[in-house]
């Protein structure tokens, strides 16, 4: 077998070739720089946590609940009453009831609120004070009759005392001159003692009731939401 003749150059060639590059440097360099890109990072994360958690959690606590949603109970009308030949009684109008919604109420508010709206400020913050134990969500009734004035005060004040709010009533519509009077009664807002009571254990605070006469005694009927 005949070999290939040998390159007397090609010993001196493998001597003087250049080494292959060492990388070392450079992939601790990336690591480096990895390092400090996730430190970074973090510190960021841990920064705007402490934003949120700790340097302002009321602000954000009130952007959250500005956002959530939440239901609003409309009250229903309550049940007309006839005589026996089918003749209407009293019967029911359309009008407006002021609430006073706690989730952005600010208490600083309630003594000039009470002088607007013609308000026993004592009484107003014994109210607020019940309601402490209540959810938030649950508005204070503050007006069940609101009058033209009322209506003038909360709706150039509602930059001002963002926590009054209007909603839609129903309100009895007696006969005139106070006819049977002592026979059909009236409604009115249920007390803290009528609270307790076990016929209106399913009541909410600001709830009208009958008080008395047939408003009393047929209570039940005549607001059906209600009846057990």
């Amino acid at each position: 077998m005949t070999l290939p003749p040998i390159d007397p150059n090609l010993e001196s060639q493998v001597i003087h070739k250049p080494p292959l590059r060492d990388d070392n440097r450079q992939v601790a360099g990336k690591i480096a720089i990895f390092q400090y890109a996730t430190v970074i990072a973090f510190v960021f994360l841990i920064s705007g946590f402490w934003r949120l958690q700790v340097q302002n959690p009321q602000f954000y606590d009130e952007r959250a609940l500005a956002n959530s949603v939440k239901s609003q109970p409309m009250a229903a009308p309550r049940g007309r009453i006839l005589d026996r030949d089918g003749r209407l009684i009293v019967d029911n109008h359309s009008s407006f009831r002021l609430l006073l919604t706690r989730e952005s109420l600010n208490e600083a508010h309630l003594a000039p609120i009470a002088r607007g709206l013609d308000l026993d400020l004592a009484d107003l913050q014994a109210k607020v004070r019940r309601y402490r134990s209540r959810p938030k969500y649950d508005p204070i009734v503050l007006k069940e009759v609101v009058t033209s004035a009322d209506l003038s005060f909360v709706d150039s004040h509602r930059d001002f005392f963002p926590e009054l709010l209007l909603t839609q009533d129903y309100k009895r519509a007696y006969p005139q001159n106070g006819m049977m009077a002592h026979v059909i009664g009236y409604t009115g807002e249920i007390s803290d003692q009528e609270l307790d009571m076990p016929e209106f254990a399913k009541y909410d605070p600001g709830t009208a009731i009958g008080k008395f006469g047939i408003e009393r005694q047929y209570n039940c009927l005549l607001y059906t939401s209600r009846c057990v």
